[in-house]
């Protein structure tokens, strides 16, 4: 099999994850595959990022390269500011809760690629997750959960 760069797989990735997960009644409004600083006040927002890899020696039966990515999901957060009417603090909470759940799901149902391009041969969250507070470049304050991938490619 062909060797397989690191920003294919995060594209079709991230293709995938825009078709299921993005658009209207789906858990997020917006999506970028790669790193985004200002999201326009979109939320929630998914975004991806490459975050490493490991490439293990050459045997005679082949080798698994290992890369690492980033999936973040943003939320924005009302301030004394910028009033969202009816939107707390409790809501940006919730919203974070079920995004990742949706994302955990996702990541649960494509933990091999079904697809005809068979791109990855396993996906999985590689670590726990953590959740800052940030502020885009926009001004905008949001709540970001870093959900660490790890996905593997014979």
């Amino acid at each position: 099999m062909p060797h397989i760069l690191r920003k294919d797989i995060r594209k079709a990735i991230g293709a995938k994850i825009e078709a299921d997960l993005v658009g209207e009644s789906l858990p997020a409004a917006a999506f970028a595959p790669y790193t985004k600083t200002d999201f326009g006040g979109a939320s929630p927002v998914i975004t991806l990022a490459s975050s490493g890899s490991d490439v293990p020696p050459l045997t005679p039966v082949g080798s698994t390269d290992t890369h690492y990515f980033e999936i973040n999901t943003l939320v924005i957060r009302p301030n004394e500011k910028e009033k969202i009417d009816g939107y707390t603090e409790a809501d940006t909470e919730d919203a974070l809760d079920d995004v990742y759940d949706e994302i955990k799901q996702w990541i649960a149902n494509n933990r091999k690629d079904k697809s005809t391009e068979k791109i990855w041969q396993h996906i999985a969250i590689a670590a726990r997750s953590n959740i800052i507070p940030i502020v885009d470049d926009g001004g905008r304050g949001y709540f970001m959960e870093n959900i660490p991938l790890i996905v593997e490619v014979f």
